[in-house]
């Protein structure tokens, strides 16, 4: 388990979302899940670290159902039930989603932590501090980035900010480019989800109309739903489409105008 995970305190309500990009490849073994010369792979790491700030029954690992042969151990401990298992690669957006939107439905007050590769490389205080700062809110998105120093990786000082600050407008402090690579987000499940709502709303749509009740956890109806979603990258579909929706502001310590609706899933 790595170093930075010893520091973490695992709290009430939080879920964490561990998901790996999806790159067109021809490996015979996967990046995340390539050990190459180290112990584990970014994937398992990945698995290790969330169980810093939670429980492995709020552990939600998003994986593809054609890379099963590669997930099937390490997720060997985790429930069932919270697997956002994609059946076709529609890019990470929609398996984002489908994660987001099964843990909003389980607890509407929940925080997540979303875990990506390269997320060992954050330091875990900014991520204790973001948890308290989001609490139930659903305006502010915390992106505790990873960013390389002289050719070294080294964590940033200061996690950026994303703030919801009217309808359909998110100011998201940090640079074009910034959302891209290792980093660990920190949000409540409802801004989580109304940033999904305002950048992607058809794709959003597809899962509010389509997995209605039940079905949100049906592995029959993902099925009949997945090959009609357009192909989505969490990173330039999501968090870039909101960065350029407006100008930048480097502006983390403002204050927040006002406060998003709940939506009913």
């Amino acid at each position: 388990m790595p170093e930075v995970s010893k520091q973490g305190k695992s709290k009430p309500g939080t879920w964490v979302i561990v998901w790996t990009a999806q790159e067109n490849q021809v490996q015979r073994v996967p990046t995340p899940f390539n050990r190459g010369d180290e112990a584990q792979c970014p994937f398992e790491k990945a698995l290790d670290l969330a169980l810093t700030w939670a429980p492995k029954e709020r552990v939600a690992p998003v994986v593809l159902r054609a890379e099963k042969p590669w997930w099937a151990r390490p997720v060997d401990a985790v429930p069932a039930e919270n697997l956002a298992e994609q059946p076709f690669d529609r890019g990470s957006a929609p398996g984002i989603l489908l994660a987001v939107l099964r843990i909003y439905r389980k607890d509407r007050d929940a925080r997540v932590v979303l875990l990506s590769a390269g997320s060992d490389l954050v330091a875990s205080s900014h991520v204790n501090d973001s948890l308290s700062q989001v609490g139930g809110r659903d305006d502010v998105v915390i992106l505790a980035q990873a960013q390389p120093a002289h050719g070294v990786a080294a964590p940033r000082r200061q996690p950026v900010a994303a703030y919801r600050r009217v309808k359909g407008e998110w100011r998201l402090a940090l640079r074009a480019g910034e959302a891209r690579g290792g980093g660990i987000i920190v949000a409540s499940a409802g801004a989580l989800l109304q940033l999904f709502i305002d950048t992607q709303p058809e794709l959003t749509d597809q899962f509010l109309t389509t997995l209605t009740g039940p079905s949100l956890f049906d592995e029959v109806a993902l099925d009949r739903l997945y090959p009609f979603l357009p192909e989505t990258d969490f990173h330039a579909g999501v968090l870039n489409r909101a960065l350029n929706a407006r100008p930048p502001r480097i502006d983390t310590g403002a204050k927040t105008a006002g406060r998003t609706s709940r939506v009913s899933v």
